[in-house]
């Protein structure tokens, strides 16, 4: 969250609109994880798109996924949502790796609040149907699963945090990635450094 939110500041003050969204069941959105699919959420991605352009009057927009919001805005692209740019920052592999790097991080969190609990108050380690305390149903683990993207495809551009593996070709950006690291989840990370290279490289994509 503070990633995107340093990230559409600075473009804000380039001059661009930006709309930042929580998936539905997610964050501030409505409805419940349980319900949700990546279907649903890719169609969250084209009405993020059409409620920006109705906004600001712009018909011309540049797409930025993070992480399993990359797999999705790549998806959404390649199925026809038209966007004169997208950028992909830290995408996972594909929708399985996300959620097998997900499951750990959910362990390794309990593992840590539990190290800092009496015995007697300590959390069960989650099943399938949890993940990160909220309900996740079989047909959402499913769909995420077996989402999948072409990030080689034309027109792709990927940028990569310190220590993630680069794309040939892609943006290399100055912060370590913290997303999954278990230690960073209450703490307030600030990758101003990648934001603004993020920032200025779109700047100079859609201006």
């Amino acid at each position: 969250h503070r990633a995107l939110q340093l990230l559409c500041g600075r473009l804000a003050e380039l001059g661009f609109h930006c709309l930042r969204f929580d998936w539905y069941g997610a964050g501030d959105s409505a409805g419940d994880t349980a319900d949700a699919t990546a279907q649903l959420w890719l169609r969250n991605v084209r009405a993020a798109a059409a409620e920006l352009r109705a906004r600001s009057g712009m018909q011309r927009i540049g797409v930025v996924g993070v992480r399993l919001g990359a797999l999705l805005a790549a998806k959404a692209v390649a199925g026809g949502l038209d966007a004169a740019s997208l950028l992909l920052w830290d995408p996972p592999a594909d929708g399985a790796s996300w959620l097998a790097e997900m499951r750990r991080l959910d362990r390794e969190s309990l593992q840590q609040w539990n190290r800092q609990r009496p015995r007697s108050t300590r959390l069960e380690a989650p099943d399938q149907s949890q993940l990160f305390g909220m309900s996740v149903s079989s047909d959402w683990s499913e769909s995420i699963a077996g989402l999948q993207a072409d990030l080689a495809a034309p027109g792709v551009q990927i940028a990569c945090s310190q220590d993630e593996a680069a794309a040939a070709g892609g943006l290399r950006l100055p912060d370590a990635s913290c997303w999954s690291r278990a230690g960073w989840i209450t703490r307030p990370w600030n990758p101003r450094a990648s934001a603004e290279l993020v920032a200025e490289h779109l700047n100079r994509t859609l201006s």
